[in-house]
C-alpha cells in the first residue's frame, strides 16, 4: 500500500489509496506528488533561520530584499469618536465607517466594491476616481443625511501595496503588486492622488492617515487586546507587522521620543496566488463530489470528469493547500523567534480570506507552528482580526 508522508497523513483525512478506481500509476505519481511537497519540520526550520537572517538585514539598511518598514503608534483601546476608512487590497476596495466607542469597542458600516481588471490594468488617475466614487456612493447610501450634511469627514487609508512613507498622512508607492499595474502612480503620493481624486468628486473627506493593509490589522487587534504584538495578513498577499526594540532598528536616522518601541511593516511579500477553485474543492465533502465537477466541468472546461478524476484533483490540492499553511507558518515563526516570544508568549491578530476562509489553512498553520515550538506553542494565541486592516486605519 501506497502511504502519504507522516506529516501529511496526519492531516489529510482520508489515505490516497482510498481513491476509488485509481491505477498503480496514478497513486504513485500522487505519492510522487506528496514526498516532493512535503515540509519537514528540519527544512521549515532552515527556512526560519533564513528568514530570521533577512529580518536583520533589513533593520541595518534599506533596500534590502525585506524592507522592514518602522513606523509609530500604539492603539490603548481608549480611543473614541467616528471616522471613514478605505481599504484597497488585491480583490476589493471596501468602505468603511467605524465608531470607536472605548474600552475595545467598534461598531461598524461597510460595503465591498468589486475592483475589475480594467482597473488594475488602467491610470492611476482611472483607479483613484473609482475609489472617489465608491466613497461617494457609500456616503449616499449609509450615512444619514449625508447630503445635507456640512460635516467634513476624516478618513484613513489602508494601502496594500510598498510604499515609502515620510508621515501619517503622506506615502510614495514604490512598486504595484497583485496584479495591479496603473499607469502614471509608482513614485507618487498615494495619499495626494486619492485626496485629489475625493476634491474632483466633491466628496467631503480628508486623509489623515495612511496605512499598510498588516499594520492595520495590528493595530486593530491591538485595540481589542493590548497584549497584541504581531498582525499578520494572509489573503490576495501575506504579510507581517510587530512590534520591535528601537535599539534594533539600525538604519534609523533619528530616534523618536518617548518610545521604545517601533511597528516594523515586514513587506514579507505575496503570494499572488488565486485559490477560489482550491478552495471549492477541499471544502466539496459530497460523495461524489459534486463541486469539484462543476469546477472542472464548467469553470475549467475539463468535459467528462469521472469520480477518480475528482477524487485526484481533491487530493492534489489537498497537498498543495497543506504546503502553503506550512510556509505560511515559517514566516510567524520566524517573527516569534526574532522578538524572542517563544516562552513568554504573545498574542498574534490575522486577517485575510485565506486563514479565514480557506479549508483547513489555520488548523494546518497551527499543527506546524506546533511542531516548531512543542509546549511553548500554547502561550501562542492566535485570532482571527476580522476587518482589522479598515479598522487599523
Amino acid at each position: 500500500k501506497l502511504k502519504m508522508p507522516p506529516i501529511l497523513s496526519s492531516i489529510i483525512r482520508d489515505e490516497v489509496e482510498h481513491i476509488e478506481g485509481a491505477s498503480n500509476a496514478q497513486l504513485s505519481a500522487i505519492d510522487g506528488i506528496a514526498k516532493e511537497f512535503d515540509l519537514t519540520v528540519e527544512k521549515l526550520s532552515e527556512i526560519i533561520k533564513y528568514f530570521c537572517n533577512e529580518m536583520d538585514k533589513g533593520l541595518e539598511k534599506t533596500g534590502m530584499n525585506v524592507a522592514m518598514i518602522p513606523m509609530t503608534g500604539v492603539p490603548t483601546g481608549k480611543e473614541v469618536g467616528t471616522f471613514l476608512a478605505l481599504d484597497l487590497g488585491g480583490t476589493n476596495l471596501r468602505v468603511c465607517e467605524f465608531t470607536f466607542e472605548g474600552e475595545g469597542i467598534v461598531k461598524s458600516k461597510q460595503h465591498k466594491y468589486r475592483i475589475t481588471e480594467a482597473q488594475r490594468t488602467g491610470s492611476g488617475r482611472q483607479l483613484f476616481d473609482f475609489i472617489a466614487d465608491c466613497v461617494d456612493k457609500f456616503l449616499a447610501e449609509f450615512v444619514t443625511d449625508y447630503t445635507e450634511n456640512a460635516k467634513i469627514f476624516k478618513m484613513g487609508f489602508t494601502f496594500s501595496f510598498p510604499v515609502e512613507q515620510t508621515a501619517i498622512n503622506k506615502g510614495t508607492l514604490i512598486k504595484w503588486t497583485k496584479g495591479f499595474t496603473c499607469s502614471d502612480s509608482e513614485n507618487k503620493d498615494v495619499v495626494f492622488m486619492l485626496q485629489e481624486a475625493l476634491n474632483r468628486k466633491g466628496v467631503p473627506a480628508v486623509v489623515s492617515a495612511l496605512v499598510n493593509d498588516t499594520v492595520g490589522t495590528l493595530l486593530s487587534h491591538s485595540y481589542k487586546d493590548p497584549k497584541t504584538l504581531i498582525g499578520i495578513i494572509y489573503g490576495t498577499g501575506t504579510n507581517g507587522a510587530y512590534y520591535e526594540n528601537i535599539s534594533k532598528i539600525k538604519k534609523l536616522n533619528k530616534i523618536p521620543d518617548a518610545s521604545e518601541k517601533m511597528i516594523i511593516n515586514v513587506e514579507w511579500g505575496a503570494f499572488d496566488s488565486e485559490t477560489e477553485y482550491m478552495s471549492v474543492i477541499e471544502a466539496d465533502e459530497s460523495h461524489t463530489l459534486d463541486d469539484t465537477k462543476k469546477v472542472l466541468e464548467e469553470s475549467l472546461n475539463i468535459p467528462s470528469t469521472t469520480l477518480t478524476d475528482r477524487q485526484i484533483v481533491k487530493r492534489v490540492c489537498q497537498i498543495v493547500g497543506l504546503r502553503a499553511a506550512r510556509l505560511s507558518s515559517t514566516t510567524l515563526a520566524a517573527v516569534i523567534i526574532h522578538c524572542g516570544m517563544v516562552e513568554c508568549g504573545v498574542s498574534v491578530g490575522i486577517d485575510g480570506t485565506l486563514f479565514e476562509l480557506y479549508p483547513h489553512f489555520s488548523e494546518r498553520l497551527e499543527t506546524a507552528l506546533r511542531e516548531l515550538f512543542g509546549t511553548n506553542f500554547n502561550k501562542v494565541k492566535i485570532s482571527l482580526a476580522r476587518d482589522g486592516s479598515g479598522v487599523g486605519a
